[in-house]
């Protein structure tokens, strides 16, 4: 398997793995080709935004600093890396790695 086919595997893992974990309001969506995703999610009726780097599957919310949401940001961002993780380990014993 070649670096971009394991890479797409690890890809379409953790998109699968939010969307079974998190309620999605905005799905996945690279329109402008910058190397990234952006989606939402919900928290208590509050749309969450996030962006998922096409490169290291990294997370990053949109709040920034003093938003009201501010906090539940980051923790949702910590959970979405964790889940990352958890994804990219599980496919690693399956011989998935890139």
């Amino acid at each position: 398997m070649t670096k971009k086919e394991i890479k797409k595997i690890q890809l379409k893992a953790i998109i699968q793995a939010v969307k079974e974990n998190f309620d999605i309001v905005q799905d996945f969506e690279d329109t402008e080709g910058h190397g990234y995703f952006d989606f939402s999610l919900d928290l208590l009726g509050k749309e969450m935004q996030f962006q998922m780097m096409r490169s290291d599957f990294e997370f990053m919310s949109y709040d920034v600093k003093g938003d009201d949401f501010y906090e539940e940001g980051l923790i949702l961002e910590g959970a979405l890396n964790s889940l990352r993780d958890v994804t990219l380990a599980k496919l690693e014993q399956e011989g998935i790695v890139a």
